[in-house]
């Protein structure tokens, strides 16, 4: 091959569709503006959101598997209120008013369902009686639910953000190194492990678990008010 043909073949519109393609699948912003215009695209073919739904569902998923094996093998950071005084003055504080918080709401919300029985019970409505009590404790029980997950989503992104790279790093190449050595030689999923560690690096770095882990709460609404218990509206969240 004659120099002027190596030349072709680096600068012809092949390589740059193969260099292209390779951006675009490399973890990074490649793949977020390929995330983004697989969105947009879903957005725009299905009008009822279905299609955009389970690409968002999906994605949420993906992060979420990453932060969750990274922060298991992370050894948890120094509380900041082990560090500073004022940090630990303030979140007793804030622990403080938000036990007085919860204590007010739910006198106010059981005065608010005792009222309603004591109605009903005048009213002789013995089953919507029982209908109010199942909804009033499973309401209870729901909201605690998503928010108490939503908090340690949140809190697992903070501890990968103070944790820093270089130890986020050495947890994917050792999860990497031994995915390898488990799985069988000359197998694509051996082949495929570096692109997925660094996949698994790129969801842990920056403003993707705070995003992907700020998106938690409507997403597991929305998975559990189309899956499960099978459409029943006694049991939907919200």
């Amino acid at each position: 091959m004659s120099s002027e043909q190596r030349v072709i073949a680096r600068t012809g519109p092949g390589a740059l569709a193969r260099r292209l393609l390779r951006w675009l699948v490399t973890p990074g912003t490649g793949l977020g503006f390929l995330w983004f215009l697989t969105l947009v695209g879903s957005l725009l073919v299905d009008a009822h959101g279905r299609l955009s739904g389970g690409f968002i569902t999906l994605s949420c998923v993906v992060v979420w598997v990453s932060m969750l094996r990274v922060s298991a093998s992370l050894p948890p950071p120094p509380k900041l209120s082990d560090q500073s005084a004022l940090v630990a003055r303030v979140a007793w504080f804030i622990k403080t008013v938000w036990a007085a918080f919860v204590f007010a709401a739910a006198a106010v919300y059981g005065a608010l369902v005792g009222v309603e029985v004591d109605r009903l019970v005048t009213a002789g409505s013995s089953a919507r009686m029982y209908e109010l009590v199942t909804q009033s404790v499973w309401g209870v029980v729901a909201f605690v639910a998503v928010g108490a997950g939503w908090f340690a989503v949140m809190s697992c992104a903070w501890d990968l953000t103070r944790s820093g790279e270089p130890a986020r790093r050495g947890v994917v190449t050792r999860l990497v190194a031994q995915a390898g050595n488990r799985a069988p030689e000359h197998s694509a999923l051996g082949a495929e492990l570096p692109w997925l560690g660094e996949l698994m690096l790129w969801c842990t770095r920056g403003i993707m678990p705070w995003l992907f882990g700020y998106m938690a709460p409507p997403v597991v609404i929305g998975l559990w008010n189309s899956l499960a218990p099978n459409g029943d509206h006694a049991f939907r969240l919200f």
